[in-house]
């Protein structure tokens, strides 16, 4: 049997049986560090993970509705797809849990239509 001293490090500990958890309170803390009244938040963790982020984040996390910027918590594996509306302008990796600033995506104002020269001109 290997012992698991030789295997594991402070904070990461490698035994049998070990369920890796998420550090949602180093994720909440670089929200709470980073983030505005005028930002919101989008949040893809699972309830339990949820409950757990309210808990560090108390009432400092962002909650306007139609923001400027969003802040996206979520597994790396929900992190990737950023809303349509929104492009991702920062990623940070934390230890089973994804931060992602995200910003609106310019929008692209349609042309306007070619105006045709009138034989009649306005008099």
């Amino acid at each position: 049997m290997v012992n698991w001293a030789a295997t594991s490090t402070p904070g990461y500990p490698r035994y049998p049986t070990f369920t890796a958890k998420p550090d949602i309170r180093a994720a909440a803390q670089y929200i709470r560090d980073h983030s505005t009244p005028e930002d919101g938040l989008e949040n893809r963790l699972s309830h339990v993970d949820s409950v757990v982020l309210e808990h560090y984040a108390g009432d400092a996390m962002p909650q306007k509705s139609t923001p400027e910027r969003v802040w996206l918590i979520a597994p790396p594996a929900a992190a990737a797809p950023a809303p349509d509306a929104y492009e991702i302008t920062a990623r940070h990796d934390f230890d089973g849990v994804v931060v992602a600033e995200l910003r609106p995506r310019p929008t692209t104002e349609p042309a306007p239509p070619a105006r045709v020269p009138s034989s009649r001109p306005l008099r």
